[in-house]
């Protein structure tokens, strides 16, 4: 039995295929004069996926860069000031005034209607230590419901 050499490994002749083509379809051999010249490559170059992977590769490392650039830009350099532009855009103070209708029964009489009430809470244990701010001699509860009546509307006696 012969061996083959292939370029891996040695194999069997038996084994090895002769001829992909049919005998009937098989071309002569050539002689040396009517070899052809070597092929020369013109224009482009294709087919070089290692290339293009490291290339690939190098765009996304780019534009992954470019995005942490940012987030560390606004999480760490920025975060008080956008923080803050951000609360101000969220707070607002505004005063809205509550008009409530009447409450009307099916003949158009008013039932229950708005009306405007106060509600004043006074500090017991500061009520005997009260001291006009106007004039420092009238003090204690009958001064203080002095400051007080024309606020409440109504009269000291």
């Amino acid at each position: 039995m012969t061996l083959v050499e292939t370029g891996r490994r040695a194999r069997p002749a038996s084994r090895q295929p002769a001829s992909r083509q049919p005998a009937s379809r098989r071309r002569p051999p050539r002689s040396e004069s009517d070899a052809r010249p070597p092929r020369t490559r013109r224009g482009l170059r294709t087919g070089r996926p290692a290339v293009r992977l490291r290339l690939a590769l190098v765009v996304v490392c780019v534009v992954a860069s470019l995005y942490a650039g940012k987030l560390f830009q606004i999480q760490a350099l920025e975060s008080t000031a956008l923080a803050q532009e951000a609360l101000d855009q969220r707070m607002r103070s505004s005063t809205l005034l509550a008009h409530r209708g009447d409450v009307l029964d099916r003949d158009g009489q008013v039932l229950a209607s708005t009306v405007e009430l106060r509600d004043i809470t006074v500090d017991q244990t500061l009520v005997a230590t009260y001291v006009d701010p106007e004039d420092p001699r009238r003090a204690g509860p009958r001064a203080a419901a002095a400051a007080m009546a024309p606020v409440l509307g109504v009269d000291l006696e």
